[in-house]
């Protein structure tokens, strides 16, 4: 169920949208995130572009201060300074 302002929690996404934001959030870059999986770069942009609309995000930072406004239902730590700040 969405949040009231239409966002979605964190236990609601797949568990590989939950795998992709884990490693975003640890810095991981779009590249070796694929590579960890199996899956090809694009791919990996395609769950992003998932998991921002799921989360009401348009952008990198948006999208870091909505992990962040999360942190409390995801024990995933925020490294605000990764290659997602640009790579998206």
């Amino acid at each position: 169920m969405a949040s009231p302002d239409g966002h979605r929690e964190i236990w609601e996404f797949t568990p590989r949208q939950r795998e992709v934001i884990g490693r975003m959030l640890r810095g991981t870059s779009p590249q070796q995130i694929a590579f960890r999986l199996g899956l090809g770069v694009r791919t990996i942009y395609w769950h992003v572009e998932n998991i921002y609309r799921l989360a009401g995000v348009h952008s990198v930072g948006e999208f870091f201060a909505w992990a962040h406004s999360h942190r409390d239902c995801c024990s995933i730590g925020v490294v605000w300074d990764s290659p997602w700040r640009t790579a998206v």
